[in-house]
């Protein structure tokens, strides 16, 4: 079962608890993770404009997603010529569709929306790998879990082999809730420093697809990973100096009715939140059905070789 976590505040010790970043990690039921941390924007703003802020309610996905109904808007507002009645010959087995309703139709469920280009300053860390944990006991004698995180990718080392850490896992009955401690390197300071952080975390439904796709070129090049998980997606990759990532969230589902009261399922749509760097990758194809998937099937983009190691579904 793949899991979904969200941080809310990291404390440098002795320093007070803050959330200076939107912090979303993706861990495949195989233990692989993405972990994508991004600062928020100046101005006091607690949270990007799509940030997943809300898991524990019935959907963890933005809950005011961009429409683009008003492009429409716009559009027949400077062509009103689009909204011509329709001619008499039309009947009622040949419907007439005015050209108002091809576009409107063509705006709302064409492409999905590909905003949230951000520069790489806008990057506190970003990491791929794998993870495991292990029974251990607290210095107040609670069972806890202690979590070794290895890194395969990372935005802070050009070839993070070798690299992990480790936090101790302390549920926080009552709630969904985990507390995080450990020691690692302090990016304002540079020296290991203890640490605490908290972490709403959500199981996802067994219904959700999952996939977790992965490019390790031989001998060098580019090395990335991408986690699918119900309604986020979150991918990274390194070649050499140069980075890119994503974050893709879907929209909620929503059920109304049409002009003759019969429901009528909006199954939402994606939406790029968050992207950095120039480097194409194969997120959107997958999200929106371009490319079927296959475990052990490879997936092509910009000529990088995208190998499906995890499908659930």
């Amino acid at each position: 079962m793949g899991t979904v976590s969200h941080r809310k505040y990291i404390k440098w010790h002795p320093d007070e608890a803050s959330e200076p970043t939107s912090t979303v990690v993706l861990t495949s039921p195989e233990n692989r993770f993405v972990d994508l941390r991004i600062l928020l924007p100046p101005g006091g703003s607690d949270k990007l404009s799509q940030d997943p802020s809300s898991f524990l309610s019935s959907s963890w996905i933005p809950q005011n997603p961009p429409q683009r109904a008003p492009a429409t808007a716009v559009v027949v507002f400077l062509f009103p010529s689009l909204l011509l009645p329709p001619p008499s010959s039309s009947s009622p087995r040949f419907p007439y569709l005015s050209p108002a309703l091809l576009l409107v139709s063509w705006l709302t469920f064409s492409e999905p929306t590909t905003a949230g280009q951000l520069p790489l300053d806008r990057l506190d860390w970003a990491i791929a790998g794998t993870t495991s944990s292990e029974a251990a006991t607290a210095p107040t004698g609670e069972a806890i879990r202690r979590a070794t995180f290895r890194h395969w990718v990372s935005s802070r080392h050009a070839d993070p082999r070798g690299v992990s850490d480790v936090g101790d896992m302390y549920p926080q009955h009552g709630s969904s809730t985990t507390l995080e401690r450990g020691v690692m390197v302090n990016p304002a300071t540079g020296l290991p420093t203890p640490y605490d952080e908290l972490w709403t975390d959500l199981l996802a439904p067994t219904s959700d697809p999952i996939a977790v796709l992965r490019v390790d070129q031989d001998g060098g090049g580019p090395r990335g990973m991408v986690i699918w998980i119900g309604t986020l997606c979150q991918a990274l990759v390194r070649d050499g100096e140069s980075i890119s990532l994503e974050r893709w969230e879907k929209s909620e589902a929503s059920v109304g009715d049409d002009d003759d009261d019969e429901a009528v399922v909006d199954e939402g749509a994606w939406t790029r939140t968050v992207r950095m760097g120039d480097r194409e990758l194969p997120c959107e194809e997958i999200l929106t059905g371009k490319v079927m998937l296959e475990k052990d099937g490879v997936v092509a983009c910009q000529g990088d070789m995208w190998e499906v190691v995890e499908l659930h579904r």
